[in-house]
């Protein structure tokens, strides 16, 4: 599947997403990488995968809240924005516990194995 790749703003940022397909999964990748993590699932399966603020192209600014509710509101305004089309998440590590911290409805997480983004889970 192709991914595309474009700069969304959220939240008053520039947030780096990889798309592919229209499937309604979120891939949230950990500390410290960004979403290249999730490119052998986006190829397989589509879905949204977005850089975290301060993490590979997005935006880092000095004033962002970078503690876990600070990207609970974020995560907030991303899926409330309309930039994902999310029903299930696969998050890993930290970002794990900030997407069950943010999400306010009802979402489906996938199990991933693996580091790295559970790269060995795409396999």
């Amino acid at each position: 599947m192709e991914i595309a790749e474009q700069t969304a703003e959220v939240a008053g940022l520039a947030v780096h997403v990889r798309r592919a397909g229209d499937a309604p999964i979120l891939y949230l990748h950990g500390v410290p990488t960004h979403s290249w993590d999730w490119i052998p699932f986006l190829e397989r399966f589509g879905g949204t995968a977005p850089d975290l603020p301060g993490f590979g192209r997005s935006a880092k600014p000095a004033d962002f809240d970078y503690s876990i509710s600070g990207y609970d509101r974020f995560l907030e305004s991303l899926v409330d924005g309309r930039v994902v089309r999310a029903q299930h998440r696969a998050p890993v590590s930290t970002a794990q516990t900030v997407a069950n911290a943010a999400h306010t409805t009802p979402v489906g997480t996938l199990p991933v194995g693996g580091g790295r983004g559970g790269h060995d889970a795409a396999r």
